[in-house]
């Protein structure tokens, strides 16, 4: 229901609906998804690295989780926090972390930090 809500763009409503959806089950991570989202178009940025985080809680291995809190931080300006969240997203799923960083506006605060720039260029694992 959270999500036709964010349809009509009654997000408050859609958030409400997140939160008892988590309170039935806070194991399941589509309400914190769906917060997180509703969250980040808000410009709630720290309430949508909370969710995204308690996502990669339940599911470390869950790449976007990463790459959520990564934007998220880097509208806030934090950069180092947003690089090491990129990083752990890059090492879950390389193939698809660096092409979505590669043109993802909302990591523009991170283009021209060396950092940024080895972590899509230059930065190898094992399955690449």
């Amino acid at each position: 229901r959270a999500s036709v809500y964010e349809v009509l763009n009654q997000l408050d409503e859609a958030l409400a609906d997140c939160d008892r959806a988590i309170c039935l089950n806070p194991k399941d991570v589509t309400p914190w998804a769906t917060s997180g989202r509703i969250l980040f178009y808000q410009k709630r940025y720290q309430e949508a690295i909370e969710a995204h985080r308690r996502i990669a809680r339940l599911q470390p291995q869950n790449w976007l989780a990463w790459y959520n809190i990564a934007c998220c931080h880097a509208h806030l300006k934090e950069l180092h926090p947003a690089l090491k969240a990129l990083e752990k997203a890059i090492e879950i799923a390389p193939v698809e972390a660096k092409k979505s960083a590669a043109s993802d506006r909302d990591l523009e605060n991170l283009r021209t930090m060396p950092e940024f720039l080895y972590l899509l260029e230059y930065l190898r694992l094992p399955d690449e």
